[in-house]
């Protein structure tokens, strides 16, 4: 994981700004489940204990940001010829679409924001300072150990809250070859009718990656 960061001076440069202004800043999700799993990364994204403010108010004088995703506390930040989302530590509530929180709290402690995740294996954090430590407070290394689809704490709460994470489950299961967890294929079945408020887009895109997936059957 250690050679995400090595050949890429832009990124070092940036994660050094971080540390020296006193926040922390993390690898999250894809990034640290795929190098973990030998797959190709395609996305290198962050979380930070910066707030969006304090991070617009650090980068804003020294790269071009995109700020499209600052309600959610993103901020793109462009350098080396990419961009690079970084997100504030968050917890959420609400979701009365069934998709989108309908309030976002901004947060200071890095285990308040794995546990609003999706799967187990997306709640992975590494800090770029210390790669020998995982972060991983749900055990999502050994469901990755396992090949397991486990929902972060319990299914019935993460797919009321979001329902287009039943598709992303079959996606994952049949992208990566997983299993899906007993508790949290019960729940597919018992709330895949919350999918109804989902975007048609949303669907498609989620179904054509599962289709397409190595392991579809």
């Amino acid at each position: 994981m250690k050679n995400i960061i090595d050949n890429k001076e832009n990124l070092k440069k940036l994660i050094k700004l971080f540390n020296d202004n006193g926040y922390e800043i993390y690898l999250v999700g894809g990034v640290v489940r795929d190098t973990l799993l030998g797959r190709d990364v395609n996305d290198i994204d962050f979380t930070t204990s910066a707030s969006p403010s304090e991070m617009i108010e650090m980068l804003g004088k020294l790269y071009k940001l995109n700020l499209n995703g600052l309600k959610h506390g993103t901020v793109g930040v462009i350098t080396g010829g990419a961009m690079y989302e970084i997100t504030t530590f968050r917890t959420e509530a609400g979701y009365l679409d069934n998709r989108h929180p309908d309030y976002v709290k901004f947060v200071r402690n890095i285990y308040e924001d794995l546990a609003r995740r999706d799967f187990t294996i997306n709640a992975l954090a590494v800090s770029p300072n210390n790669f020998d430590e995982i972060i991983d407070y749900f055990n999502g290394l050994k469901d990755l150990e396992n090949k397991i689809i486990r929902t972060v704490l319990k299914p019935k709460k993460r797919f009321k809250e979001d329902a287009l994470r039943i598709l992303r489950g079959l996606r994952f299961a049949s992208t990566l070859g997983f299993k899906i967890e007993r508790k949290t294929k019960k729940a597919i079945f018992k709330y895949y009718k919350h999918l109804a408020s989902i975007s048609k887009e949303r669907i498609r895109d989620e179904l054509k990656g599962m289709v397409c997936g190595e392991n579809f059957y």
